[in-house]
């Protein structure tokens, strides 16, 4: 018999052992891990929401760019003195702007004027958004609203809110001026 045709195939055998083990040791020093799904995160989840209100949000300033009309629009909507008035908010804002701040002083002349009403004040957002995050923005929207009248001076007791979220818009478009619309502090008046 005949050793070196045994010894090639050995040595191929080797070889080839060597080589798989070579390979598989490169694989593990490159730190790939196999491929699996995995759940994501709360705060994955929280970070991917902000990244869509943030896409969202640059959406809604490009938009309001093309149409500096909308701002004044939705500046002199429902305004009439003498009568409760609307506020409008911002996207993914609760703040008082300086027009809104206006409304609210006519608001808070005719609630001194009328001591047998109540108010309610409901917090409303646009469709963007969870559920669950539009019904605390409205939340907000409305306390702050309520906030300002009672430094007006109006009775913290003559004034209660509500948040709807999105549940109740005004303007059912999917559209940036259907949503300025739908983003307010909406005043409604109950007998005592």
């Amino acid at each position: 018999m005949e050793v070196r045709p045994i010894m090639k195939s050995v040595k191929s055998l080797l070889f080839v052992f060597v080589a798989v083990f070579a390979f598989s040791i490169a694989s593990c020093a490159t730190g790939e891990k196999p491929v699996t799904e995995v759940e994501p995160t709360a705060d994955q989840l929280e970070k991917e929401q902000m990244e869509e209100v943030s896409r969202l949000e640059q959406e809604e300033l490009d938009a309001l760019k093309r149409d500096e009309s909308l701002q004044d629009e939705v500046r002199s909507m429902d305004f009439v003195p003498g009568e409760l008035v609307n506020v409008y908010f911002d996207f993914d804002r609760y703040n008082l702007k300086p027009e809104a701040k206006a409304a609210l002083e006519n608001n808070a002349e005719w609630i001194k004027a009328n001591p047998d009403k109540k108010i309610q004040i409901e917090g409303h957002c646009d469709e963007r958004g969870t559920e669950e995050y539009n019904l605390a923005l409205g939340e907000k929207r409305a306390t702050t609203t309520k906030a300002y009248l009672v430094s007006l001076g109006v009775n913290d007791n003559d004034i209660y809110t509500i948040s709807y979220g999105e549940e109740k818009p005004v303007d059912t478009d999917h559209t940036q001026e259907a949503w300025a619309k739908n983003r307010r502090a909406e005043f409604k008046v109950t007998e005592q």
